[in-house]
Formats: C-alpha cells, sequence, structure tokens
C-alpha cells in the first residue's frame, strides 16, 4: 500500500512537472529546467515559512493531560520551533549517514554499512556511554527484505553513570547549525514491546521508578526529579519544571544511573527543543 501511494505521488509530480513545461499561450513564465527548479524550492521555503508561522491546533487533543502539558510548555515550542531526535530506531538519516555513529559511512546498497551497535545478548558498557543495542532476532538474513527495526539505547543496572550528550557535535553540524539557543526541554521515548513481549518487558513508569530511586537522571549535574507523560513519551521534570534552561547552550548532557538489578530502561528516541 505504501509503494502504492508513493508511485501516485510521483505520478502526480511529473504530471505537475509536465504543466509546468508546457503552459498555456499566456504564461510568460521561464520553462527551462533549471528556472522551473529555482521557482520550486523557492515554494518550498515560502511552505515552510508560513508553517513555522502558524499557530498548532491543540484544542481538539483527545487527552485532556496531554492538551494541559502542551500548553504549560507552548505549543508553538514543541510543534513549531527546531528540534533534533537522536534516534536508535531504523530506518532513519541519522543511523544510516553516520550521524549518530560518525566512525561509519552511509549506508551501502546491500543494506550493510552502518553501525549495528551491540547485540542485546552480548553487549559491553564502554567509557560511561549508553551503548546502542540490537536484537539479533529481528534480523533476516536477507537485509532488504525487512528494514523497520525497533533498536534501542539501553540503560542496565549499574553503579556507574552513563551519559548521552544532545545534541552531538556531529548532530549540531548536520541539523542546528542554524541553532543559537534552545528551549531546554527533553522529550524521551522508550522502547515498545510489539506482539509477544518477554517477561520484564512491559511499560516502564518514569515517574514513579524516579520518585522511588529505582534509577537516577541527571541534566547537566542537574537532578530529575520526575517526568510528566504525553502521548507514550515523557518530558524530563526538574525543581523548575520542564524547561532545562534557555541560556545561550548548545547541549546538554543526560546522566542515567539504574539501581534497581531487575529493571533496565529501552531508549527508542530523545528529542531535544
Amino acid at each position: 500500500m505504501i509503494g502504492l501511494f508513493i508511485l501516485e505521488l510521483l505520478n502526480d509530480a511529473l504530471l505537475a512537472i509536465d504543466a509546468l513545461k508546457h503552459p498555456s499561450s499566456f504564461s510568460n513564465k521561464p520553462t527551462d529546467n533549471y528556472s522551473l527548479f529555482q521557482n520550486l524550492q523557492s515554494e518550498e521555503r515560502n511552505d515552510e515559512l508560513l508553517f513555522h508561522k502558524s499557530k498548532p491546533r491543540v484544542g481538539d487533543w483527545s487527552e485532556k493531560r496531554y492538551k494541559e502539558t502542551l500548553f504549560e510548555l507552548n505549543p508553538s515550542k514543541i510543534f513549531r520551533a527546531h528540534s533534533i531526535c537522536h534516534t536508535a530506531l531504523l530506518p532513519s538519516e541519522i543511523r544510516y549517514s553516520g550521524i549518530l555513529s560518525p566512525n561509519f559511512h552511509r549506508i551501502r546498497r546491500d543494506g550493510e554499512g552502518y553501525d549495528l551497535g551491540q547485540s542485546s545478548g552480548a553487549y559491553v558498557v564502554n567509557s560511561g556511554q549508553v551503548p546502542l543495542i540490537y536484537d539479533p532476532s529481528e534480523r533476516q538474513e536477507c537485509n532488504l527484505l525487512n528494514i523497520d527495526f525497533k533498536d534501542y539505547f539501553l540503560v542496565p543496572p549499574t553503579t556507574d553513570w552513563l551519559s548521552i550528550t544532545l545534541p552531538s557535535a556531529k548532530e549540531t553540524e548536520v541539523y542546528g547549525k542554524q541553532v543559537t539557543q534552545r528551549e531546554g526541554i527533553i522529550l524521551i521515548c522508550s522502547k515498545k514491546c510489539e506482539g509477544n513481549c518477554p517477561h520484564g518487558s512491559g511499560r516502564f513508569e518514569w515517574d514513579t521508578n524516579i520518585k522511588n530511586n529505582n534509577i537516577e537522571i541527571e541534566v547537566d549535574n542537574e537532578k530529575v526529579t520526575g517526568a510528566k507523560e504525553w502521548d507514550g513519551c515523557f518530558f524530563l521534570k526538574g525543581n523548575h519544571g520542564l524547561k532545562w534552561g534557555t541560556e545561550q547552550r548548545q547541549q546538554f548532557e543526560i546522566k542515567f544511573k539504574m539501581h534497581a538489578n531487575e529493571m533496565e530502561l529501552k531508549i527508542s528516541s530523545l528529542i531535544i527543543f
């Protein structure tokens, strides 16, 4: 179905380009390829500007508590401001283009060439960094048959801090050069189990586990005191609320320490606003 949808979009685009190249006799617009490309780029920039200036419509949000969280943060900051998504999920540009792991290069045609991460059955925590994990049972011998994988960042039980710095230097280079100041809002999404879920893979209760000290989290050495759910993900909360400083800063260091031996935290994505 998705393939047919994409083919229909491509067909519509080709028909639109053909109409631009063969306008009515009353039109004096240039029809050479370069001029058409320039005009389409200009229209795209105008559409983007109009989108960023528009007001997000959140009044019809079904969950009242999610709506209240949005208004607490300002919907425009969530839906219109610049953000960076640090994700382990596949497919994603950040994985395939070597942005998440700069030592790896762009994906090859055979579906290989990017950083797979470490196997869930045999991983090692290196240099105090939160490891990238994949489940070998999800992979197939023919790589191109299935490319949709729920890889994750893992916080296992540990006596040491594990950290992620967001955005990384590479993410800033690719996505965030024009941003001089962030809102200081941090949203984290846990890995979701679908289908037959193994024991212990249920929902991670962020706010409860933080308040019960099952897990410690810090943002730039400042303690996270709770978490506020929003549509299945969670905003990190401190003594100051849901914002972690709006001064001229580019990065945030997020540190985790899991105290509960029977628990582990699987993170699919971290989003910085």
